[in-house]
């Protein structure tokens, strides 16, 4: 995409102009220029300019910015400098072609409805819409906002419920090897959170009604048995081999300066002997001494390997399930409060503008709006894009 150097006074005011900027280059100054440019140059009434940008504070900032243009350019039109030259040549220019009288009616028109600017952050735009065109967009009336915590409440008690339902009453033998490792409540929390906030989750497998069915936990229970079976099966060749040349290891070992302090005293308890060894399995001389008992393990850490892999992946098809089921209930929920998440606003205006395609909406809102300024456009998510274009 060609780029050029930006100059506020100037850029055309029509189509759709990206605009890259760093911190502290005057992004704000710039809007509020080309939002005076609009209310001379084109008529646009200052409540029918939308500005959309992504914190309160932002918001606040933009709104001080236009108030203070406005009623600058409205002292310059009357004859008292303003101390910007772009605003008062601008004003000047607007006398030259529209006339002082109409230049005034502008401007004094403009601080009329300044307590009707459409400064707003994206949820708010969304809110905001929702409710005027609640019809259009199927909305309950009434909804209200709901907040962070509202939200965070909601989503745990479903957890919770989930939790009782589906987990407590898993087998206990699975069960066993499912928790807390592979699946607990606070991950499960968090996985939730991050749904309904709009990520998706790239490592879900396959979504699977019965993944929790009695059938599937003996199916799984079973594939579990065979894998730890070979893993005890090659474990106990290690031990039977550690037994077996106890007298010639310890040697090794007691001559060995680092590998005296560390294993000397595990001979008595093979078990503890064996773990030590596959702790320290990377040192070159645990390989050294130990390495007829690695290459005998060996066959048990892969398959405790796919032991893993195969928990992992039923615990996402757990998952998978557990977000249909939960997010369904938190959406009821809400539905049922009559409350709102702020991701709900922008996917329901989405659905409306984008998915449904309702004209008589579309053409309102091209209508209340004859500018849109989107401010930190490198936030805006797809959905978001999609609504403003």
């Amino acid at each position: 995409m060609p780029t050029t150097p930006f100059e506020a006074k100037t850029v055309a005011l029509s189509q759709s102009n990206l605009i890259e900027a760093s911190a502290g280059t005057g992004k704000t100054y710039s809007i509020a220029i080309l939002s005076l440019r609009l209310l001379l140059e084109e008529n646009i009434p200052i409540q029918e300019i939308l500005m959309v940008t992504f914190t309160k504070a932002a918001v606040a900032e933009l709104e001080t910015r236009i108030r203070a243009f406005v009623r600058l350019a409205y002292n310059s039109c009357t004859g008292i400098p303003s101390n910007d030259n772009t605003i008062d040549e601008l004003v000047m220019e607007s006398k030259d072609v529209r006339g002082e009288q109409e230049t005034l009616f502008r401007l004094k028109n403009a601080i009329l409805f300044l307590d009707e600017t459409a400064i707003l952050t994206i949820h708010s735009f969304c809110q905001r819409t929702l409710s005027e065109f609640a019809f259009e967009t199927n909305q309950v009336f009434g909804s209200e906002a709901m907040s962070t915590t509202d939200l965070t409440q909601i989503t745990i008690d479903k957890v919770n419920q989930f939790w009782r339902e589906h987990v407590v009453v898993i087998e206990t033998n699975l069960l066993r090897h499912l928790c807390p490792r592979f699946l607990n409540r606070e991950q499960l929390i968090k996985i939730i959170e991050n749904v309904l906030g709009g990520k998706s989750l790239l490592a879900l497998a396959e979504y699977d009604k019965d993944v929790l069915s009695t059938q599937t936990q003996i199916t799984v229970l079973n594939e579990l048995n065979v894998l730890i079976e070979e893993i005890e099966k090659y474990k106990g060749e290690a031990l039977d081999y550690i037994l077996a040349n106890q007298a010639s290891l310890q040697k090794d070992v007691d001559a060995n300066r680092y590998a005296n302090p560390a294993f000397s005293h595990l001979f008595d308890d093979h078990e503890l002997l064996l773990a030590a060894i596959l702790e320290s399995s990377s040192k070159v001389y645990v390989k050294k001494i130990f390495k007829e008992v690695l290459d005998l393990l060996e066959p048990a850490q892969a398959a405790k390997l796919a032991l893993a892999q195969y928990l992992q992946l039923y615990v996402n098809k757990v998952h998978h399930f557990a977000i249909r089921e939960i997010c369904i209930k938190v959406d009821a929920e809400k539905d049922r409060r009559s409350l709102m998440a702020f991701d709900d606003m922008v996917d329901r205006l989405h659905h409306a503008v984008v998915e449904r395609k309702n004209q008589f909406l579309i053409s309102a809102l091209q209508n209340k709006y004859k500018a849109v300024f989107i401010d930190e456009f490198q936030d805006t998510d797809k959905k978001q894009y999609e609504i403003f274009n």
